[in-house]
């Protein structure tokens, strides 16, 4: 699953510090995903990074599909609002 958030290789014509950025990035999201309910961070890694649509998902983790919606959108909610706290304070920094 999380093969997804991996950088591609300098062979596929991303120079070393885009790819260094994106590295950076994606262990970031998925630190922020780790610390998510563990079903929301499921149902995340399911939807988002995998790419699972919402039936594929709800069928894996055994749940009504509007459940999955309620935890995606509670887990993307919470994901957002930490990134904006985190802004607001590296600002505050700067």
């Amino acid at each position: 699953m999380l093969s997804s958030l991996e950088t591609t290789g300098a062979s596929d014509g991303v120079d070393p510090e885009a790819q260094a950025l994106m590295a950076s990035e994606s262990e970031a999201a998925l630190a922020h995903i780790a610390t998510l309910p563990p079903d929301q961070a499921e149902v995340v890694l399911l939807r988002v990074v995998a790419g699972l649509d919402v039936e594929e998902v709800a069928a894996i983790v055994g749940k009504k599909a509007g459940t999955v919606r309620v935890l995606q959108h509670r887990a993307l909610k919470r994901l957002s609002g930490r990134l904006v706290r985190e802004r607001r304070e590296a600002d505050v920094t700067e």
